[in-house]
């Protein structure tokens, strides 16, 4: 009976290894906040491996010298999986202050696995052998194979738009638009968008039943001489209609133009500068920026910082808190809003919003009318123009002298690499 609990043990600590794999080759994201900002850390990985490979080969070993009946050997390899698992959680608490909601599993399970094993082999203790440096070489060389073939894997098989509930995979984007792999990713990434929004014309022209040619005689109806406005307004709206849901990857260097409008920040650029992508209701942005705004102070003759805002369809108060941010920075509140609003963002509403401006002094005629005036809308489309122009769909996104970064630590480890 023991051994069967282990065995499921086993091969649900498989099932969350693979989980964490796609979501940390992917760059998917898994939706908590805490787990985000675990699997973007610098210690998510070991020699290049992702952690989640390696345990994916380790429960794989248990699984294997359980059917041989190796249960000693399979105590030695538990318990050296468990001394690891207690230095990540140490990790995990007082060095990234996050919690990964799968990891924190996958160490329950390797607990479970420890108790029962230690009940069977009782005073053993954990010894090193030679037999046991040869399991855990297996177990890397399986874990370099898995996270290859599920890296490969991921690219024909993981959904980056979804229409309707039809998903694309990026490959079949990619050979939709002849991409060969010598192109830049910020072209392809235009590319792609191009091609989405090309493809929901003809989605919904087709649901309409309308040719294209009808179509654009509405468009030229509705907005006379500014076609061009409102072809991209009509577009903008089957993004909603469809359900379109977008994750085209992020290229590792980018070219992120100035917004015409301004953005809030630093005006000079210093040794570091950094670009931040935020949505003001986004849980990760708020740590991130707190974490941004720490690193800031540490190093403040090194690292300059700009704020861009791309707001989710998913926030409904977000675009509004992004344009609030815009107005109140030409009465130099802007940052002080952002900071505010992160502190209040579980109980955020339009009035709540408004609210935080005024209790920071801004003078209300002069906000009022930079709502109303068209520019702060135009400052923000800008924003997210500019973003989804290097691949932005996600936040937060973040880029030091137009280097995509995936952890506050790795913006350290250049800061201090530079000295």
């Amino acid at each position: 009976m023991k051994r069967v609990v282990m065995s499921l043990l086993s091969i649900m600590g498989l099932l969350v290894c693979l989980k964490l794999i796609i979501l940390t080759v992917s760059g998917i994201g898994c939706g908590f906040t805490g787990c985000d900002a675990v699997l973007s850390s610098s210690y998510a990985s070991v020699f290049g491996v992702s952690l989640a490979s390696l345990g994916f080969g380790y429960y794989a070993g248990v699984l294997f010298l359980l059917t041989q009946s190796r249960l000693e050997l399979a105590y030695r390899l538990v318990s050296f999986a468990l001394v690891t698992v207690v230095g990540l959680i140490l990790i995990q608490a007082f060095v990234i202050n996050a919690w990964c909601v799968y990891c924190l599993l996958s160490a329950g399970l390797t607990v479970g696995l420890w108790g029962i094993l230690s009940g069977c082999e009782k005073g053993k203790g954990l010894k090193i052998s030679k037999e046991l440096g040869i399991l855990l070489a297996c177990v890397l060389i399986l874990g370099l194979v898995v996270e290859f073939v599920v890296g490969h894997s991921l690219r024909t098989t993981t959904s980056v738009v979804s229409i309707n509930g039809q998903g694309y995979s990026l490959d079949e984007v990619d050979a939709r638009l002849g991409l060969s792999g010598a192109e830049l990713e910020q072209q392809k990434n235009a590319l792609r968008h191009k091609w989405l929004r090309s493809h929901l014309v003809d989605i919904d022209t087709q649901a309409r039943g309308i040719t294209k040619s009808q179509l654009y005689a509405e468009l030229v109806s509705q907005y006379k001489a500014d076609i061009m406005t409102g072809l991209k307004e009509y577009e903008n709206t089957l993004f909603d209609t469809y359900d379109v849901k977008v994750n085209f990857p992020l290229p590792k260097t980018v070219s992120i133009t100035d917004n015409r409008y301004g953005s809030i920040g630093d005006i000079e650029k210093k040794e570091f500068h950094l670009v931040e992508f935020i949505d003001l209701e986004c849980g990760h942005c708020r740590k991130i920026h707190h974490d941004i705004k720490a690193l800031k102070d540490a190093y403040p003759e090194k690292l300059s910082i700009e704020i861009r805002h791309f707001p989710l369809k998913s926030h409904k108060n977000a675009k509004q808190a992004a344009q609030l941010a815009w107005c109140l920075n030409n009465q130099n509140l802007g940052a002080a809003f952002i900071d505010a609003v992160f502190s209040a963002q579980d109980g955020l509403t339009s009035e709540k919003l408004i609210e935080i401006g005024m209790s920071l002094g801004a003078d209300q005629t002069t906000l009022g009318a930079c709502i109303s005036d068209p520019s702060s809308f135009e400052a923000i489309k800008e924003d997210i123009r500019i973003a989804e122009e290097i691949g932005v769909s996600s936040t937060p996104a973040v880029f030091v002298n137009n280097r995509f970064i995936r952890s506050v630590d790795e913006i350290e480890t250049m800061i201090l690499n530079a000295r």
